[in-house]
């Protein structure tokens, strides 16, 4: 059956609205967390404790400088140290800030149903024309969701604390889980890197050959049929950070004899997907696995017996 022309009209005009939508709509979303206020010039956070101990935190988004002064409980000198951010990290820092709801706290924070420890808190952001908006409140009260996301992003970007106290674990990589099958069993076994960049810190603990030989998970036979499932263990789910922290967005594997030479790249995979392997009896494999918070190598050998 045959369209009229304005048939046609119709269908194309409802697409182009559709697209129009769409379009709004991801750039709705897309510039939802991008901070449009005045100009800030610095952000500091504080607090003090019941017994006169506290301490202070300070950055100039101008010159990127850092500083912060500590103050002992009956101790009349401070101590401070500092350091500097990169100044052109600023406006994703204040965008990520802004995201986390930093700038939306309010003035004051109380909690009438616990005793005050005589504890406060407090944050000032100084804007370019010399205003500030304060909140501040007793040290029952914080918005620690508030404040702990935006650590995290502070620490993200700068790998230093401000806003939280980072634990350990977010400097942590991750590890890499190897599934087994073949043979007359299935096995099991986790490799943690040999070399790293993870959150700002990075190592380096031995050569690629080194760390294979010291993994040898698996007694494989000749003339019997393996294969290998690679998968990162999701830890985000219980060291508080945020959601697919452990997701790479892209794994590369590479082959070598089993003296460090005849280089072949064997597979590749995306976006947090398992990896499949079928390997090669007597030959190390290096698993490169690249995500939003860093770059990790895991090795081991398929050594024949």
């Amino acid at each position: 059956m045959k369209r009229s022309f304005k048939s046609y009209e119709r269908i194309l005009s409802a697409i182009v609205a559709v697209l129009t939508l769409l379009s709004c709509t991801f750039l709705l979303f897309s510039c939802e967390k991008e901070y449009t206020g005045k100009e800030i010039e610095s952000i500091e956070y504080g607090w003090s404790g019941g017994f006169g101990e506290s301490e202070k935190r300070v950055i100039n988004l101008k010159s990127g400088l850092v500083t912060t002064e500590r103050r002992a409980a009956d101790v009349s000198e401070p101590t401070t140290d500092s350091y500097n951010i990169d100044t052109g990290i600023v406006t994703e820092l204040v965008n990520r800030l802004y995201g986390a709801g930093l700038f939306d706290l309010e003035e004051e924070y109380s909690t009438e149903d616990t005793v005050p420890d005589g504890g406060r808190w407090s944050l000032t952001v100084t804007y370019a024309d010399g205003t500030t908006r304060v909140s501040a409140g007793d040290s029952a009260s914080k918005p620690m969701e508030v404040l702990s996301e935006a650590g995290m992003e502070y620490f993200v970007l700068t790998g230093k604390e401000f806003f939280s106290v980072i634990s350990d674990l977010y400097r942590t990589p991750p590890t890499l889980y190897l599934e087994y099958s073949g043979g007359t069993t299935d096995r099991t076994m986790t490799l943690e890197p040999y070399k790293y960049i993870w959150h700002h810190n990075s190592t380096e603990i031995r050569g690629f050959a080194e760390e294979a030989r010291l993994n040898k998970p698996y007694s494989f036979k000749e003339g019997k049929d393996y294969s290998i499932t690679a998968s990162v263990l999701d830890e985000s789910k219980y060291t508080g950070l945020p959601k697919d922290t452990y997701r790479y967005s892209q794994a590369t594997v590479i082959s070598y004899n089993s003296d460090g030479g005849d280089m072949r790249q064997e597979t590749t995979a995306s976006r947090g997907k398992d990896i499949k392997l079928v390997p090669e009896l007597g030959r190390i494999y290096v698993v490169r696995l690249e995500f939003e918070y860093g770059e990790c190598e895991y090795a081991f050998f398929a050594e024949a017996k």
